[in-house]
């Protein structure tokens, strides 16, 4: 399976960590990786705030514009380590490759994690970066896109060495958390691409008609 997702994104597999689902990833981010507390924004993934609760992190929200998006320059040169949701959940808002890259290099003492569980839809991954900061986790799932959430598999990428550490986290905790049969679909869902990117497709277009059909009925 590592190397299906490595030869998929173009990794090498000591760039990867699977895990049951991207939720237990960030689970380990957050226990391992928040020596000095999260930050995150206030409308965003509601898990977050549960780790940081059950982890005994402290944690700091960010307030959204009004508009419901984020300001890059508020999750400048932070003590804590940062958490974007990017496509965010619930907003559907997602900030360019331009402004994640801005924000990772502005907190060069910490590590950076990107939380890519909608970016099938019309985002743009932050997975090349991976090669130019050592500070930066990528993490993805097959829950969205490839329609496997109660198969519960995810991946992150990032530097080997966060991976190690990662993997130290894991091994200590859970090493049994990915069985045979996901690792299966896993890698099946990575050989059909095509069938994967037409529900991508089936899925924008859904949400287009919905925007369209709620602006018509004078919502904003």
């Amino acid at each position: 399976l590592t190397h299906a997702i490595a030869e998929r994104f173009v990794l090498t597999p000591s760039r990867i960590i699977t895990g049951n689902g991207s939720d237990e990833l960030l689970a380990l981010c957050f226990h391992g990786f928040c020596p000095k507390g999260a930050v995150f924004a206030d409308v965003t993934y509601g898990f977050y705030p549960v780790y940081c609760r059950m982890f005994g992190t402290s944690c700091e929200t960010v307030p959204l514009r009004a508009d419901f998006s984020l300001n890059v320059d508020d999750y400048r040169d932070r003590e804590g380590t940062v958490f974007l949701a990017n496509p965010n959940a619930p907003t559907g808002l997602a900030l360019p490759l331009a402004d994640v890259e801005r924000l990772v290099r502005g907190n060069p003492g910490s590590v950076v994690v990107v939380d890519e569980a909608y970016v099938d839809f019309g985002g743009e991954s932050a997975l090349p970066l991976i090669h130019k900061y050592d500070n930066l986790l990528v993490t993805m799932t097959f829950s969205k896109s490839r329609s496997m959430a109660g198969a519960r598999l995810g991946f992150g990428a990032a530097c080997k060495e966060l991976i190690a550490d990662l993997n130290a986290i894991k091994y200590a905790t859970n090493p049994y958390n990915v069985n045979g049969m996901t690792m299966a679909a896993g890698i099946g869902a990575l050989e059909d691409e095509e069938y994967t990117r037409a529900n991508c497709r089936a899925v924008m277009e859904t949400r287009e008609d919905v925007t369209a059909a709620l602006r018509e009925m004078g919502f904003e």
